[in-house]
């Protein structure tokens, strides 16, 4: 009985993993490796730089790949209800203008939904850490 209450129920993981496997599947060949290196470089990009100096990195040095990161952590921040838009520019305007609570919401989020883009990046795409340096 208590089987049919939660059936639906998806919590807040399985929501970002099932959402970035729908996302990680769509790159290309000629965008994994730069997707994937992206993918394992931002998180510590943002630790260490902060989020919109992580943001405009990728966006200055990524090639497609990167850029096609940013618009899927666009994308599942604008499922997440934190972005109106899913898209690369809506991503950079929305941390450059946050207040810091929203700022670091924007932060964790990202950072939770990153975990899963790197796990993928190796599972899917066979891009592992180092590699495309």
């Amino acid at each position: 009985m208590a089987e049919n209450h939660t059936k639906g129920v998806r919590t807040s993981e399985q929501r970002r993993a099932a959402k970035a496997f729908e996302l990680v599947q769509t790159v290309g060949p000629a965008d994994k490796a730069n997707y994937g290196l992206f993918s394992h470089k931002l998180p510590i990009l943002i630790r260490t730089c902060g989020l919109v100096s992580a943001l405009v990195f990728v966006q200055v040095k990524g090639k497609r790949g990167g850029r096609l990161l940013l618009d899927h952590l666009a994308e599942q921040l604008k499922e997440a209800r934190l972005l109106r838009t899913g898209s690369e520019a809506a991503l950079l305007e929305a941390a450059r203008q946050a207040a810091l609570p929203d700022y670091m919401r924007l932060t964790r989020e990202l950072l939770a939904v990153l975990n899963w883009h790197k796990r993928l990046s190796v599972s899917i795409l066979d891009v592992h850490q180092g590699e495309g340096d």
